[in-house]
């Protein structure tokens, strides 16, 4: 979103409040950082390389390929992890269930920071080497290749190579990602078909996978799947920034109910056979809408910026929603700024709410109880309040462009406010 380009004092909305003015809180807003888990002594001396080097982690509160993969690998297993990046996975399964894992990596960066918890890590390009002469000690009860297989030009001579080296009722445990993908498709009808540096349409992905066609490769290469489980993303927390405007609301809907449309990632377990396990044939049933994005943003004494803001989604064409914002502890604000969507179009407006952290109403603005002109009166931008007498449905607004917003009172916020 755009930043604000002026520095206004907050709007006396004339709402009705149901409080005393509370105390202000002064202390900054604490900002959120990324901690890195690879301890900073692993990056001195690395070796220099030209190739994109994917940092990852395997978070127990997170539904990611990873952990869906870590969490069929019991203690104490032996592990192959082919394609093992910086050692994300076989980290985490040596500290938390002791297993023994044996890596490879295509550059020597990536090697150089798996290497402490692998019992060994070896450079190679899996298109070339000969897997049975780099581990010649075979015997995994796991094989693993997490978002490898998209990269191969011959993705079925390295399967082929896995299975001598898996011990008896070992597995293969894979991850690819979805190409049906709810928001690469919309963005394909639109035009588009970007290349990023990670994700879906990784720069370097030259195989592409659905359900289907995932399993039918498995098949085909001697693979009987028994288990196939699905990475959920919501498509704002996707890569993707579909235009739904571009594209009428009955195609973007019909695209949401496709089986798989949420499903981000798939990942499978296999071991050599024929049949796959029926159950792994059928897509998962969830719909997919257009969403748009509101953003409340809050400041003291400063402009607007990014790093002081928080968002939620709200589901185009439905009805009637809520969405609330919380306001972070100890925030210091004396303006507050509601962006009410990321796009232009009509907006059903029916109340605004301002609750303190024990949930009860400090402020209140309601569409029928007060009309428009509270919210006209205040500093607002590409939102147009219609002459109501013209609409039978008279909490319709019409936002103008990409960036409306509104001011809000903020006089009144004590920490831990929420915004509804």
């Amino acid at each position: 979103m755009t930043q604000s380009s002026q520095s206004v004092e907050p709007p006396r909305i004339p709402g009705r409040f149901t409080r005393g003015q509370p105390k202000q809180v002064c202390a900054p807003v604490r900002s959120l950082h990324t901690q890195c888990l690879i301890h900073n002594s692993r990056m001195k001396s690395l070796p220099p390389t030209t190739q994109h080097v994917y940092f990852r982690e395997v978070l127990s509160d997170e539904r990611s390929s990873l952990t869906l993969l870590a969490e069929q690998i019991p203690a104490g297993s032996t592990v192959l992890d082919l394609g093992c990046g910086t050692g994300a996975l076989g980290r985490f399964l040596k500290q938390t269930k002791g297993c023994l894992v044996d890596g490879l990596t295509i550059n020597e960066m990536e090697a150089a920071l798996a290497r402490d918890d692998y019992r060994q890590v070896h450079v190679a390009n899996l298109e070339q080497c000969d897997l049975a002469a780099v581990f010649p000690l075979q015997g995994y009860d796991y094989i693993v290749c997490a978002d490898v297989l998209e990269h191969l030009q011959n993705s079925a001579r390295i399967l082929d190579q896995c299975k001598p080296l898996l011990a008896t009722n070992g597995q293969l445990l894979i991850s690819v990602p979805n190409v049906s993908y709810f928001g690469l498709v919309t963005e394909l009808m639109e035009g588009k078909f970007s290349y990023r540096d990670e994700g879906i349409l990784d720069r370097t992905h030259l195989r592409f996978f659905t359900r289907g066609s995932l399993l039918d490769f498995l098949g085909q290469s001697g693979w009987a799947v028994e288990t196939l489980s699905c990475v959920r993303k919501e498509i704002i927390d996707s890569e993707f920034r579909p235009d739904f405007q571009k594209l009428p609301y009955a195609i973007t809907r019909s695209i949401g109910q496709i089986p798989d449309a949420l499903t981000y990632q798939f990942v499978a377990s296999a071991r050599p056979g024929q049949h796959h396990n029926p159950t792994v044939l059928a897509p998962i049933e969830a719909e997919a809408q257009p969403l748009f994005v509101a953003q409340l943003f809050w400041s003291h004494n400063t402009q607007f910026t990014e790093d002081q803001k928080t968002q939620q989604t709200g589901v185009m064409g439905k009805l009637q929603q809520t969405l609330s914002f919380t306001i972070p502890q100890d925030a210091l604000i004396n303006k507050m700024r509601l962006d009410l969507a990321d796009r232009p179009g009509f907006l059903h407006l029916h109340a605004l709410r301002i609750r303190g952290k024990d949930n009860q109403i400090l402020w209140t603005w309601d569409r029928v109880i007060d009309g428009f002109e509270p919210l006209m009166n205040c500093e607002h931008s590409e939102i147009w309040f219609p002459d109501q007498s013209l609409f039978s449905d008279n909490s319709l607004i019409l936002l103008l462009g990409n960036d409306p917003w509104l001011h809000l009172p903020s006089q009144l916020l004590p920490d831990g406010a929420r915004i509804d």
